[in-house]
């Protein structure tokens, strides 16, 4: 059995994870996509997420206003051999975030194209509301998802 857990995101963790194709694209026009991403999990509640102890995913939930927020995730090529866990684990930590601020609604952005990202989004129960044509730093097309509470 899978030993899960969550624990506060720290800098050192970015050097631990091998991004996943989808999650490496929407990174790779920055020159040092480590820092960036240690910045961006500097504000909001920003966790790391290990499975057997292999960091599979860190995940951030920033609050635009009160009882809005905007979750995003980076998720590890580890994170495909164990797909139950990783998927029952962002869920656990997506609803606690949401029952302890108090959300009314939650949205994310995921690059048009990946497939398996829309699946897993809409798995958490996010709805499709918004087409984005070249939102992306390289004019790629994104959809925005909500989940209202």
């Amino acid at each position: 059995m899978a030993t899960i857990r969550i624990e506060p995101f720290s800098p050192e963790h970015i050097h631990q994870i091998e991004l996943r194709y989808a999650d490496w694209y929407a990174f790779q026009y920055m020159g040092d996509w480590h820092s960036e991403v240690v910045t961006f999990m500097a504000t909001g509640y920003s966790d790391s997420l290990f499975v057997n102890d292999t960091l599979v995913m860190i995940a951030n939930l920033r609050m635009l206003w009160n009882g809005v927020g905007e979750v995003w995730a980076l998720s590890s090529t580890a994170a495909t051999r164990y797909p139950l866990a990783v998927c029952k684990m962002t869920r656990l930590w997506l609803e606690q975030h949401i029952n302890d601020l108090g959300l009314h609604r939650v949205q994310c952005k995921v690059i048009a194209g990946f497939k398996e990202s829309h699946a897993w989004t809409k798995w958490l129960k996010f709805t499709p509301e918004a087409y984005m044509k070249k939102y992306g730093p390289m004019e790629e097309d994104y959809v925005q998802y909500a989940r209202i509470i």
